[in-house]
Protein backbone atom coordinates (compact mmCIF):
# COMPACT_ATOMS: atom_id res chain seq x y z
CA UNK A 1 0.00 0.00 0.00
CA UNK A 2 1.59 3.26 -0.93
CA UNK A 3 2.60 5.68 1.91
CA UNK A 4 0.95 9.16 2.61
CA UNK A 5 2.43 11.72 0.06
CA UNK A 6 1.99 15.44 -0.51
CA UNK A 7 1.29 15.93 -3.99
CA UNK A 8 1.10 20.20 -5.34
CA UNK A 9 -1.40 21.06 -8.18
CA UNK A 10 0.03 24.13 -9.45
CA UNK A 11 -3.04 25.20 -12.17
CA UNK A 12 -5.85 24.62 -9.27
CA UNK A 13 -3.48 26.01 -6.29
CA UNK A 14 -3.95 22.59 -4.06
CA UNK A 15 -2.01 21.10 -1.57
CA UNK A 16 -3.04 17.29 -0.93
CA UNK A 17 -1.50 14.74 1.48
CA UNK A 18 -2.78 11.41 0.50
CA UNK A 19 -2.27 8.87 3.25
CA UNK A 20 -3.48 5.55 2.76
CA UNK A 21 -1.67 3.95 5.65
CA UNK A 22 -3.68 5.69 8.57
CA UNK A 23 -5.89 3.55 9.95
CA UNK A 24 -8.12 6.39 11.30
CA UNK A 25 -8.19 7.44 7.84
CA UNK A 26 -9.44 4.00 6.42
CA UNK A 27 -12.17 2.84 8.74
CA UNK A 28 -15.69 3.03 7.27
CA UNK A 29 -18.46 5.68 8.62
CA UNK A 30 -20.69 4.86 11.31
CA UNK A 31 -24.13 4.20 9.83
CA UNK A 32 -22.77 3.69 6.19
CA UNK A 33 -24.03 0.69 5.45
CA UNK A 34 -28.21 2.02 6.23
CA UNK A 35 -27.11 5.15 4.10
CA UNK A 36 -25.84 2.28 0.91
CA UNK A 37 -29.13 0.97 1.43
CA UNK A 38 -31.61 4.12 1.48
CA UNK A 39 -29.63 5.74 -1.28
CA UNK A 40 -29.43 3.01 -3.61
CA UNK A 41 -33.42 1.91 -3.19
CA UNK A 42 -34.41 5.72 -3.80
CA UNK A 43 -31.41 5.54 -6.86
CA UNK A 44 -33.66 2.62 -8.14
CA UNK A 45 -36.65 4.66 -8.28
CA UNK A 46 -34.67 7.51 -10.09
CA UNK A 47 -34.26 5.24 -13.31
CA UNK A 48 -37.71 3.80 -12.62
CA UNK A 49 -39.44 6.89 -13.05
CA UNK A 50 -36.95 8.39 -15.58
CA UNK A 51 -38.02 5.88 -18.30
CA UNK A 52 -41.40 5.11 -17.96
CA UNK A 53 -42.00 7.65 -20.43
CA UNK A 54 -40.11 5.17 -23.17
CA UNK A 55 -42.54 2.49 -21.61
CA UNK A 56 -46.11 4.12 -22.55
CA UNK A 57 -44.65 5.99 -25.70
CA UNK A 58 -47.04 4.08 -27.84
CA UNK A 59 -49.67 4.59 -25.67
CA UNK A 60 -49.49 8.34 -24.76
CA UNK A 61 -48.54 8.98 -28.39
CA UNK A 62 -51.75 8.91 -30.05
CA UNK A 63 -53.74 10.83 -27.31
CA UNK A 64 -51.46 13.56 -27.06
CA UNK A 65 -51.73 14.00 -30.66
CA UNK A 66 -47.44 14.18 -30.69
CA UNK A 67 -45.24 12.92 -33.47
CA UNK A 68 -42.40 10.81 -33.55
CA UNK A 69 -40.36 14.05 -33.06
CA UNK A 70 -42.46 15.71 -30.09
CA UNK A 71 -41.87 12.51 -27.96
CA UNK A 72 -38.19 12.65 -28.48
CA UNK A 73 -38.55 16.25 -26.90
CA UNK A 74 -39.40 15.81 -23.70
CA UNK A 75 -36.03 13.38 -22.95
CA UNK A 76 -33.52 16.47 -25.14
CA UNK A 77 -35.18 19.07 -22.69
CA UNK A 78 -34.76 16.73 -19.77
CA UNK A 79 -31.00 16.11 -20.42
CA UNK A 80 -30.27 19.62 -21.23
CA UNK A 81 -32.02 21.14 -17.55
CA UNK A 82 -30.48 17.97 -15.87
CA UNK A 83 -26.72 18.89 -17.95
CA UNK A 84 -27.66 22.55 -16.53
CA UNK A 85 -28.78 22.08 -13.07
CA UNK A 86 -26.31 19.82 -11.89
CA UNK A 87 -23.42 22.10 -11.27
CA UNK A 88 -26.05 24.41 -9.16
CA UNK A 89 -26.55 21.91 -6.70
CA UNK A 90 -23.28 20.63 -6.28
CA UNK A 91 -22.07 24.62 -5.63
CA UNK A 92 -24.87 24.62 -2.84
CA UNK A 93 -23.38 21.39 -1.48
CA UNK A 94 -19.75 22.66 -1.68
CA UNK A 95 -21.30 26.16 0.21
CA UNK A 96 -22.36 24.54 2.95
CA UNK A 97 -26.04 23.69 2.57
CA UNK A 98 -27.15 20.21 4.04
CA UNK A 99 -26.48 17.62 1.71
CA UNK A 100 -29.59 15.78 3.28
CA UNK A 101 -32.01 18.75 2.64
CA UNK A 102 -31.21 18.66 -0.81
CA UNK A 103 -31.67 15.20 -1.11
CA UNK A 104 -34.88 15.47 0.33
CA UNK A 105 -35.99 18.15 -2.02
CA UNK A 106 -34.37 16.54 -4.75
CA UNK A 107 -36.47 13.20 -4.49
CA UNK A 108 -39.44 14.98 -3.33
CA UNK A 109 -39.35 17.43 -6.64
CA UNK A 110 -38.89 14.48 -9.40
CA UNK A 111 -41.54 12.44 -7.33
CA UNK A 112 -44.50 15.02 -7.60
CA UNK A 113 -43.32 16.06 -10.93
CA UNK A 114 -43.35 12.53 -12.09
CA UNK A 115 -47.04 11.78 -11.04
CA UNK A 116 -48.11 15.32 -11.96
CA UNK A 117 -47.77 13.78 -16.00
CA UNK A 118 -50.73 12.08 -15.15
CA UNK A 119 -52.55 15.83 -15.49
CA UNK A 120 -50.51 16.53 -19.05
CA UNK A 121 -53.23 16.89 -21.92
CA UNK A 122 -51.15 18.41 -24.89
CA UNK A 123 -47.77 18.22 -25.92
CA UNK A 124 -46.33 21.56 -24.01
CA UNK A 125 -47.45 20.49 -20.46
CA UNK A 126 -46.18 16.81 -20.65
CA UNK A 127 -43.05 18.53 -21.49
CA UNK A 128 -42.73 20.65 -19.47
CA UNK A 129 -43.80 18.55 -16.52
CA UNK A 130 -40.63 15.81 -17.66
CA UNK A 131 -38.73 19.18 -17.45
CA UNK A 132 -39.09 19.34 -14.19
CA UNK A 133 -38.25 15.74 -13.37
CA UNK A 134 -34.64 16.49 -14.19
CA UNK A 135 -34.02 19.03 -12.09
CA UNK A 136 -34.73 16.71 -8.86
CA UNK A 137 -33.01 14.05 -10.28
CA UNK A 138 -29.81 16.36 -11.08
CA UNK A 139 -29.93 17.19 -7.54
CA UNK A 140 -29.62 13.72 -6.16
CA UNK A 141 -27.36 12.15 -8.97
CA UNK A 142 -25.14 14.84 -8.01
CA UNK A 143 -25.02 14.78 -3.60
CA UNK A 144 -25.72 11.30 -3.26
CA UNK A 145 -21.94 9.68 -5.13
CA UNK A 146 -20.17 12.38 -3.20
CA UNK A 147 -21.85 11.89 0.11
CA UNK A 148 -21.66 8.22 -0.48
CA UNK A 149 -17.72 8.82 -1.06
CA UNK A 150 -17.34 10.56 2.87
CA UNK A 151 -18.91 7.95 4.14
CA UNK A 152 -16.94 4.89 2.42
CA UNK A 153 -13.17 5.00 2.91
CA UNK A 154 -11.01 4.58 -0.25
CA UNK A 155 -10.04 1.17 0.53
CA UNK A 156 -14.14 0.09 0.07
CA UNK A 157 -15.40 3.60 -1.98
CA UNK A 158 -15.34 1.10 -5.73
CA UNK A 159 -17.31 -1.79 -3.96
CA UNK A 160 -20.07 1.00 -2.63
CA UNK A 161 -19.96 2.41 -5.87
CA UNK A 162 -20.89 -0.87 -7.73
CA UNK A 163 -23.98 -1.56 -5.14
CA UNK A 164 -25.57 2.01 -5.79
CA UNK A 165 -25.01 1.96 -9.86
CA UNK A 166 -26.56 -1.22 -9.90
CA UNK A 167 -29.47 0.57 -8.94
CA UNK A 168 -29.20 1.16 -12.31
CA UNK A 169 -30.30 -1.35 -14.88
CA UNK A 170 -32.68 -3.06 -11.95
CA UNK A 171 -34.31 0.50 -12.05
CA UNK A 172 -34.55 1.03 -15.33
CA UNK A 173 -35.81 -2.62 -15.82
CA UNK A 174 -38.76 -1.62 -13.48
CA UNK A 175 -39.30 1.37 -15.41
CA UNK A 176 -39.63 -0.74 -18.48
CA UNK A 177 -41.49 -3.32 -16.81
CA UNK A 178 -44.24 -1.71 -14.64
CA UNK A 179 -44.48 1.35 -17.03
CA UNK A 180 -45.97 -0.80 -19.90
CA UNK A 181 -47.70 -3.32 -17.57
CA UNK A 182 -49.61 -0.34 -15.73
CA UNK A 183 -49.87 1.30 -18.79
CA UNK A 184 -51.54 -1.56 -20.50
CA UNK A 185 -53.81 -2.23 -18.04
CA UNK A 186 -55.00 1.16 -16.55
CA UNK A 187 -54.10 3.87 -18.32
CA UNK A 188 -50.21 5.37 -19.32
CA UNK A 189 -51.17 8.07 -17.06
CA UNK A 190 -51.58 5.70 -13.85
CA UNK A 191 -48.25 4.85 -14.76
CA UNK A 192 -46.66 7.78 -14.14
CA UNK A 193 -49.00 8.71 -11.17
CA UNK A 194 -48.30 5.44 -9.65
CA UNK A 195 -44.50 5.13 -10.11
CA UNK A 196 -43.88 8.22 -8.78
CA UNK A 197 -45.65 8.17 -5.57
CA UNK A 198 -42.51 5.74 -3.80
CA UNK A 199 -40.36 8.20 -3.99
CA UNK A 200 -42.03 11.11 -1.68
CA UNK A 201 -42.35 8.20 1.36
CA UNK A 202 -38.86 6.91 0.91
CA UNK A 203 -37.68 10.23 0.82
CA UNK A 204 -38.14 10.59 4.77
CA UNK A 205 -35.77 8.28 5.39
CA UNK A 206 -33.35 10.28 3.72
CA UNK A 207 -33.60 12.06 7.49
CA UNK A 208 -31.83 9.35 9.32
CA UNK A 209 -28.56 9.00 6.95
CA UNK A 210 -25.86 10.35 9.04
CA UNK A 211 -23.86 13.22 7.11
CA UNK A 212 -20.01 12.59 8.43
CA UNK A 213 -19.04 16.06 6.55
CA UNK A 214 -17.45 16.92 3.25
CA UNK A 215 -13.52 15.07 2.25
CA UNK A 216 -13.62 13.41 5.93
CA UNK A 217 -10.84 11.11 3.80
CA UNK A 218 -9.21 13.78 3.26
CA UNK A 219 -8.62 16.04 6.53
CA UNK A 220 -5.01 16.53 5.81
CA UNK A 221 -5.66 18.51 2.75
CA UNK A 222 -4.83 21.76 3.05
CA UNK A 223 -6.40 24.53 0.37
CA UNK A 224 -4.46 27.95 -0.57
CA UNK A 225 -7.12 28.89 -1.87
CA UNK A 226 -10.87 28.39 -3.69
CA UNK A 227 -10.93 26.58 -6.87
CA UNK A 228 -12.86 28.99 -9.51
CA UNK A 229 -14.68 27.67 -12.00
CA UNK A 230 -12.41 29.08 -15.00
CA UNK A 231 -9.35 27.45 -13.19
CA UNK A 232 -11.43 23.72 -12.80
CA UNK A 233 -12.43 24.16 -16.40
CA UNK A 234 -8.61 24.82 -17.72
CA UNK A 235 -7.18 21.98 -15.34
CA UNK A 236 -9.63 19.17 -17.03
CA UNK A 237 -9.36 20.72 -20.43
CA UNK A 238 -5.21 19.80 -20.14
CA UNK A 239 -6.27 16.33 -18.69
CA UNK A 240 -6.24 13.86 -21.68
CA UNK A 241 -7.15 10.60 -20.02
CA UNK A 242 -10.33 13.37 -18.90
CA UNK A 243 -11.07 14.16 -22.36
CA UNK A 244 -10.88 10.86 -23.82
CA UNK A 245 -12.95 9.37 -21.47
CA UNK A 246 -15.29 11.81 -21.93
CA UNK A 247 -15.59 11.58 -25.52
CA UNK A 248 -16.26 7.25 -25.33
CA UNK A 249 -18.71 8.25 -22.79
CA UNK A 250 -20.76 10.56 -25.03
CA UNK A 251 -20.52 8.23 -27.80
CA UNK A 252 -21.83 5.53 -25.29
CA UNK A 253 -24.64 7.82 -23.84
CA UNK A 254 -25.57 8.59 -27.37
CA UNK A 255 -26.19 4.77 -28.19
CA UNK A 256 -27.99 3.46 -25.16
CA UNK A 257 -30.01 7.06 -24.98
CA UNK A 258 -31.18 6.27 -28.04
CA UNK A 259 -31.89 2.39 -27.38
CA UNK A 260 -33.68 3.38 -24.16
CA UNK A 261 -35.69 6.35 -25.78
CA UNK A 262 -36.87 3.84 -28.87
CA UNK A 263 -37.00 0.21 -28.18
CA UNK A 264 -40.01 -0.26 -26.44
CA UNK A 265 -41.76 1.54 -29.18
CA UNK A 266 -40.05 -0.68 -32.40
CA UNK A 267 -41.26 -3.75 -29.91
CA UNK A 268 -44.88 -2.41 -29.47
CA UNK A 269 -44.85 -0.93 -33.05
CA UNK A 270 -47.73 -2.69 -35.55
CA UNK A 271 -44.39 -1.81 -37.44
CA UNK A 272 -41.58 -3.36 -35.88
CA UNK A 273 -42.14 -6.86 -33.45
CA UNK A 274 -46.07 -5.77 -32.59
CA UNK A 275 -46.02 -6.59 -29.20
CA UNK A 276 -48.33 -4.95 -26.50
CA UNK A 277 -46.50 -2.27 -24.10
CA UNK A 278 -46.64 -4.52 -21.27
CA UNK A 279 -45.04 -7.55 -23.36
CA UNK A 280 -42.19 -4.75 -25.02
CA UNK A 281 -41.74 -3.54 -21.32
CA UNK A 282 -40.80 -7.13 -20.36
CA UNK A 283 -38.39 -7.58 -23.08
CA UNK A 284 -36.87 -4.20 -22.69
CA UNK A 285 -36.43 -4.93 -18.82
CA UNK A 286 -35.04 -8.35 -19.59
CA UNK A 287 -32.42 -6.65 -21.86
CA UNK A 288 -32.05 -3.67 -19.30
CA UNK A 289 -31.02 -5.73 -16.21
CA UNK A 290 -28.84 -8.58 -18.42
CA UNK A 291 -26.23 -6.14 -20.04
CA UNK A 292 -26.81 -3.29 -17.06
CA UNK A 293 -25.53 -5.94 -14.31
CA UNK A 294 -22.95 -7.51 -16.31
CA UNK A 295 -20.97 -4.26 -17.35
CA UNK A 296 -21.58 -2.83 -13.90
CA UNK A 297 -20.15 -6.09 -12.53
CA UNK A 298 -17.21 -6.56 -15.15
CA UNK A 299 -16.40 -2.95 -14.92
CA UNK A 300 -16.17 -3.39 -10.97
CA UNK A 301 -13.98 -6.22 -11.14
CA UNK A 302 -11.60 -4.57 -14.28
CA UNK A 303 -11.37 -1.86 -12.06
CA UNK A 304 -10.12 -3.64 -8.51
CA UNK A 305 -8.05 -5.70 -11.21
CA UNK A 306 -5.86 -2.60 -12.49
CA UNK A 307 -5.71 -1.34 -9.40
CA UNK A 308 -1.64 -1.26 -9.04
CA UNK A 309 -1.63 -0.52 -12.64
CA UNK A 310 0.75 2.04 -12.15
CA UNK A 311 3.47 0.56 -9.83
CA UNK A 312 3.59 -2.76 -12.24
CA UNK A 313 4.31 -0.10 -15.21
CA UNK A 314 6.29 2.15 -13.66
CA UNK A 315 8.77 -0.98 -12.47
CA UNK A 316 8.33 -2.96 -15.92
CA UNK A 317 7.38 -0.23 -18.70
CA UNK A 318 8.84 -2.17 -21.62
CA UNK A 319 7.28 -5.50 -20.67
CA UNK A 320 3.76 -4.68 -22.09
CA UNK A 321 5.67 -3.88 -25.57
CA UNK A 322 6.14 -7.57 -25.94
CA UNK A 323 2.76 -7.54 -27.16
CA UNK A 324 2.68 -4.72 -29.35
CA UNK A 325 1.54 -1.50 -27.41
CA UNK A 326 3.15 1.63 -27.22
CA UNK A 327 5.37 3.10 -24.75
CA UNK A 328 2.66 5.80 -23.96
CA UNK A 329 0.79 2.55 -21.66
CA UNK A 330 3.32 3.36 -19.42
CA UNK A 331 1.72 6.52 -18.11
CA UNK A 332 -1.28 5.37 -17.29
CA UNK A 333 -2.15 5.54 -14.03
CA UNK A 334 -5.46 4.53 -12.89
CA UNK A 335 -6.96 4.68 -8.92
CA UNK A 336 -10.11 3.16 -8.73
CA UNK A 337 -10.40 4.02 -5.25
CA UNK A 338 -10.48 7.86 -5.30
CA UNK A 339 -12.72 8.00 -8.31
CA UNK A 340 -16.47 8.61 -7.92
CA UNK A 341 -18.07 9.16 -11.02
CA UNK A 342 -22.07 10.42 -10.72
CA UNK A 343 -23.70 9.18 -13.84
CA UNK A 344 -21.62 6.91 -16.25
CA UNK A 345 -23.71 3.60 -15.16
CA UNK A 346 -21.60 0.50 -16.02
CA UNK A 347 -18.72 2.14 -16.35
CA UNK A 348 -18.83 3.96 -13.03
CA UNK A 349 -16.87 1.28 -11.40
CA UNK A 350 -14.08 1.93 -13.80
CA UNK A 351 -11.57 4.89 -12.46
CA UNK A 352 -9.46 7.36 -14.06
CA UNK A 353 -7.01 10.04 -13.01
CA UNK A 354 -4.60 12.52 -13.84
CA UNK A 355 -1.82 12.88 -16.65
CA UNK A 356 -2.24 11.65 -20.70
CA UNK A 357 -4.03 8.74 -20.12
CA UNK A 358 -4.30 7.72 -23.86
CA UNK A 359 -4.56 3.60 -23.57
CA UNK A 360 -8.02 4.17 -20.74
CA UNK A 361 -9.71 6.60 -23.33
CA UNK A 362 -8.84 4.29 -26.34
CA UNK A 363 -10.24 1.63 -24.43
CA UNK A 364 -13.73 3.67 -23.99
CA UNK A 365 -13.98 4.29 -27.20
CA UNK A 366 -13.25 0.66 -28.32
CA UNK A 367 -16.11 -0.32 -26.30
CA UNK A 368 -18.26 2.00 -27.89
CA UNK A 369 -17.21 0.60 -31.21
CA UNK A 370 -17.83 -3.24 -30.01
CA UNK A 371 -21.31 -1.84 -28.78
Amino acid sequence: MRKGTDVEDETAGLIVTEDYDDPDNQKTQKGAIFALVILTFINLLNYMDRLIPSATKSLYQGELHMDDFETGVPAATFLIVYMSTSPIFAQLSDRGVSRKLLLILGVVWWSVATGSVYFAQKFWDFTLYRTLVAVGEACYATIAPALLSDLFPPSNRNKAMTVFFLATPFGGALGFVLGGFIGKQYGWRYAFMLCGAPGILVSLLIIFIKDPGMNVFEKKEEKKKNISWIIAIKTLIRNKSYLFSLGGLICLCFATGALAEWLPKFFSDPHGANLGADQAGLVVGAITVIGGIGGTVCGSAVGDAVKNLPEVLENNPKELNSVGLPDVVGQVQVDVTSYTNKGTEPLNSFGIKSNPHLLVGSLLLFCVFLY
